[in-house]
């Protein structure tokens, strides 16, 4: 992961996030495809993968810091903040994936829509490089059960319907 840039902000100080802090980074730096991302803040290697916007789906996007150690104080200023989570084990919780050794549970510094389920990336328990493994093995096994099913209807002389 070393190999994206990033802008050398500080460390994170706390859970609370001003918009003003990542507006620009939203505006110019994650672009606007869903899957998209932006390393805010460099991992450790083999220990964490910093702090990374994502674009979700629908515009929405959330900041994840996969390095920073809540306070039992900031455990509960994020109940009262609907678009910060602090899910159990994060920032500490190693990830799910054999022989990753990397911090697997993110706090959500920020989601632009905290109505929506949460992501993947937060509840999965993998660190991000893992995760995002995953997500492009599934993306592909998709891709490959498509043209399979293509191929078989092909293969008998399918002809879709047409309107």
């Amino acid at each position: 992961m070393s190999s994206i840039p990033t802008e050398n902000l500080p460390p994170t100080t706390s859970i609370i996030l001003p918009y003003e802090e990542f507006q620009y980074d939203e505006n110019k730096k994650l672009g606007n495809a869903n899957g998209n991302f932006y390393q805010r803040k460099p991992g450790v290697e083999n220990v964490h993968d910093g702090q990374i916007m994502i674009r979700l789906k629908k515009k929405r996007f959330v900041i994840l810091d996969y390095g920073y150690v809540p306070s039992e104080e900031e455990h509960e200023m994020a109940k009262t903040i609907p678009h910060v989570s602090i899910p159990k084990g994060a920032g500490v919780a190693k990830c799910n994936t054999q022989g990753c050794e990397r911090i697997g549970v993110p706090i959500m510094l920020y989601d632009s829509d905290p109505d929506e389920p949460p992501s993947l990336y937060l509840r999965g328990g993998l660190c991000f490089s893992c995760q995002r493994n995953l997500n492009e093995k599934r993306r592909t096994n998709k891709k490959r059960k498509k043209s399979e099913c293509i191929d078989r209807a092909d293969e008998v002389g399918a002809v879709p319907e047409s309107k």
